[in-house]
């Protein structure tokens, strides 16, 4: 990538970094999470240090892959984030595996809400990245020399 911006190489270690620690204090919470009813019982071990580090470097490796152009790019994001969901699920299932009967369907519907919200919040993310791409195509388009400063 010689002939990539100084600033979009940045930018992509700063992405880079921050999923890597995002994913991996994720996966480090999860890990300790060893009750969530009727509370929350988080216990830190050796272990959470481990799958910190594990989680942190395979995204670490694994988002270049994922964040580069074209078809192929998207087929790897696609089957990274489903192995992040899968895995969030996996977790959040053995957590709940002590709540009652009754509680279940308190925790189900809590669980529903969250995910809606997130997801929510998620598309709204996704649209507002869209349209800042596309202002971003058409002022490029309008400026008569694309290295002058604007």
């Amino acid at each position: 990538m010689p002939d990539e911006p100084q600033t979009d190489r940045q930018f992509a270690r700063v992405m880079q970094l921050s999923v890597a620690v995002s994913l991996g204090f994720m996966a480090a919470f999860l890990w300790s999470l060893k009750q969530i009813n009727p509370q929350v019982h988080i216990e830190l071990s050796p272990g959470t240090l481990v799958v910190f580090l594990v989680a942190a470097v395979v995204s670490w490796f694994a988002w270049p892959k994922i964040a580069n152009d074209g078809r192929r790019s998207r087929r790897n994001f696609l089957l990274f984030a489903g192995a992040v969901v899968l895995l969030t699920a996996s977790a959040f299932i053995y957590g709940v595996k002590d709540v009652s009967r009754e509680r279940l369907r308190d925790v189900a519907i809590g669980t529903t809400l969250a995910v809606l919200a997130l997801s929510v919040l998620g598309f709204a993310i996704w649209r507002v990245g869209r349209f800042l791409e596309e202002d971003a195509r058409t002022t490029a388009d309008k400026r008569p020399n694309p290295d002058e400063p604007i």
